[in-house]
């Protein structure tokens, strides 16, 4: 997954580039069928369904550019991508209504077939005085996708971040660039197009069965070749269980036969696929920024990284998918689930503007965190981290910068921080836990603690050795779910109607890193009275941030498994209606609550500020901590932090608004670390 950041001047440039390139590329046998829409606006500014919160837009437009996305621009610029794409992409086909072929089902080959649909994200508005004039920049975000038609499963994404732009008076309205605004998302529309007709190489992975395992069958291409659990080979061929270098295959219509080659639709590099992937939930993003945008923008950079791979949801795909099959009678069929969830938090702290000696110059500076954690199927936090970035900037009268511009670019680079500490601390492991018979299900040795209630996997069975596949095979012979736990291993119950007999020398398999863990009991926040995560500020000066930089903290460095509040909440309108298992994750089932932690803030002024050579120097005490609670009564174990903080200087001339950002940005860094390692500290009752 890709994307590129495209300037004023460069959107005509990169057509002229890139014009001809598209028609060079080899015909796929892949069929593209692109529709003729533009996504994503559902809920906006310019319209919101009923009773909706602008906190549940779909996308952020600006109401002073609703000009640009009314219905009938939106329709406009929808059939012009159809056209574009149409001249561009090879294998476009206008027609859905073609019949299976011998031996197939309609859905099977409804899965050679990907419908190509055009997004928006983001449509901003940043005024920046020039003289005599004033600049209009509008930030937007397109993403151009490829999603399997039978599965939702999106193939192939591109996002171009950019701006469209106009000069016009000062008091002047926007209606005076209208006509330049709605020409320049033409041609960024037609940029995006170009650019992800270049780079779209669709190709078939093909694997060969080399034999039997049961009524299931053995293929010679496992993870390290680019298939996963939930894949489908061949449109009706469904992948049970994939190890390293085989899988174990089962034909939902007919049989197989050994020597037969299967293949399905890519269009990833195989090391791309072979990745562990995570999706992106946006627990909460910038009003100006918006979920999806950032959640563009996390998937673009985890592009650019090398150990994770991103899984995007077509967040329209239902709806283009009733619009395009009504003539082709097929049933959905849902996709595999990803390996984990990424969960993203980005803060934009306030800017602080100081002035210098310089007459008419001063400096402000801007700060993003954006906090990031990695969760499991069972709902688990496996990984915390945050990605920080501070920017200062010169300002210059009526020549200054956007602010606006200089939060974004604080963001960026916070979030490519984020997705790096990922992709650089996380570490999980394959695991093979021996198990045993127990009344009702299964026994599970787990010494290390790395199973949690809720947890929902495979029981393998080794089968032996097969021709063409190194090593032994392993073959799923159950599911189980796991129901509790103890200091020696877990016990779980048959998933299925049916139990089965569990052999000596079964396994249960997982994926999980190494954690210290000194309890195996779930902890959560705590609860206000309105089921909110609850925080005890006590202080006299609040910290706005401090609330999710305490969770993450505590998730990060706590020894024992951790829950984010309500984040089945913020998963669940992402996986229903695109993919299957979900009645059987216990991160969508959270377990009852035992004991929660409650984060502790404080902040009080500590002696009175103190001016020095035109700076004004304030000094604070902070005490940072956690209480560790079970029906709202206090347990043993929860630690406080107490520090103090000196010498935050702002300019003797800053104002209040100046003032308080300095101070926030400085609390949100003292509280980061003082959160962790009273977090670190944190005993959990046993």
């Amino acid at each position: 997954m890709t994307a590129r950041t495209i300037g004023l001047a460069a959107l005509s440039a990169l057509l002229w580039l890139l014009g001809g390139a598209a028609a060079q590329a080899q015909t796929p046998s892949l069929r593209l069928y692109p529709v003729a829409g533009l996504f994503g606006l559902d809920a906006t500014a310019c319209g919101r369904p009923a009773g909706s919160a602008a906190s549940n837009d779909t996308a952020y437009v600006s109401p002073e550019l609703c000009f640009a996305v009314t219905p009938e621009r939106r329709m406009a610029l929808g059939e012009r991508f159809r056209q574009r794409v149409a001249a561009r992409f090879p294998g476009v086909v206008n027609d859905l209504s073609v019949g299976p072929g011998a031996g197939l089902t309609r859905e099977a080959t409804l899965t050679g077939t990907a419908v190509v649909s055009l997004h928006m994200t983001r449509l901003d508005l940043w005024r920046v005085p020039n003289g005599p004039s004033i600049e209009v920049h509008a930030p937007m975000g397109l993403t151009l996708m490829v999603s399997d038609m039978a599965t939702g499963e999106v193939l192939f994404s591109e996002s171009l971040n950019g701006r469209v732009s106009g000069i016009m008076s000062r008091g002047g309205g926007l209606q005076q660039i209208q006509r330049q605004i709605d020409g320049q998302l033409e041609t960024a529309l037609d940029a995006l197009v170009d650019q992800a007709a270049t780079r779209f190489q669709p190709r078939a992975l093909t694997a060969q069965v080399r034999g039997r395992a049961g009524d299931r069958f053995v293929v010679d291409q496992g993870r390290s070749g680019g298939l996963r659990e939930g894949d489908f080979l061949g449109g009706d061929v469904r992948v049970v269980h994939a190890d390293a270098a085989y899988s174990i295959v089962e034909p939902l219509l007919g049989s197989l036969s050994v020597g037969q080659a299967l293949s399905r639709q890519v269009a990833q590099p195989t090391t791309a696929l072979a990745r562990p992937s995570m999706l992106v939930v946006v627990a909460d993003a910038p009003a100006h920024v918006g979920r999806r945008h950032l959640a563009a923008m996390v998937e673009t950079a985890m592009g650019e990284a090398t150990a994770f791979s991103a899984a995007p949801v077509n967040p329209s795909f239902v709806e283009i998918r009733n619009q395009t099959l009504g003539q082709s009678g097929a049933d959905y069929r849902p996709r595999a689930l990803p390996d984990y969830f990424l969960r993203v938090t980005a803060l934009v702290l306030p800017s602080a503007g100081m002035p210098t000696e310089v007459r008419g110059v001063s400096i402000r500076s801007h700060q993003a965190r954006v906090l990031v954690e990695v969760i499991d199927r069972a709902g688990r936090v496996l990984f915390a981290g945050q990605g920080v970035e501070s920017w200062r900037d010169a300002e210059i009268a009526d020549l200054s910068f956007s602010a606006e511009q200089r939060d974004d670019l604080a963001l960026i680079a916070a979030v490519r921080q984020a997705v790096e500490v990922v992709g650089r601390e996380f570490r999980p492991q394959t695991l093979r836990l021996p198990v045993s018979a127990a009344a009702g299900g299964v026994r599970v040795a787990d010494p290390g603690g790395a199973l949690t209630q809720g947890v929902s996997a495979s029981i393998l069975r080794r089968i032996g050795r097969v021709p063409g596949i190194d090593g032994d095979v392993w073959s799923p012979v159950t599911n189980v779910e796991v129901v509790s736990t103890d200091q020696d291993g877990a016990t779980a119950r048959f998933a299925g109607v049916e139990a089965v007999s569990v052999r000596s020398g079964d396994q249960l398999a997982w994926e999980a890193p190494s954690l210290a863990t000194a309890s195996r009991r779930w902890f959560i926040q705590c609860a206000d009275a309105l089921g909110n995560g609850s925080v005890s500020a006590r202080g006299s000066i609040p910290q706005p941030t401090f609330g999710p930089i305490a969770v993450n903290a505590f998730a990060a460095a706590f020894r024992a498994p951790v829950r984010i509040r309500d984040f089945e909440d913020e998963l669940r309108p992402l996986l229903i209606g695109q993919f299957e298992g979900l009645e059987q994750m216990g991160v969508l089932s959270p377990p009852p609550e035992d004991v929660c932690f409650e984060p502790v803030h404080q902040v009080e002024p500590r002696g009175a500020p103190r001016p020095r050579q035109g700076m004004v120097l304030s000094d604070y005490d902070l005490t940072v901590g956690f209480s560790l609670r079970r029906n709202g009564q206090r347990v043993e174990g929860g630690v406080g932090k107490q520090q103090a903080l000196t010498g935050v200087a702002v300019s003797a001339g800053a104002d209040a608004g100046s003032r308080a950002g300095v101070l926030q940005q400085a609390l949100a860094e003292a509280t980061s670390v003082m959160a962790r390692q009273a977090a670190a500290e944190t005993t959990p009752p046993r």
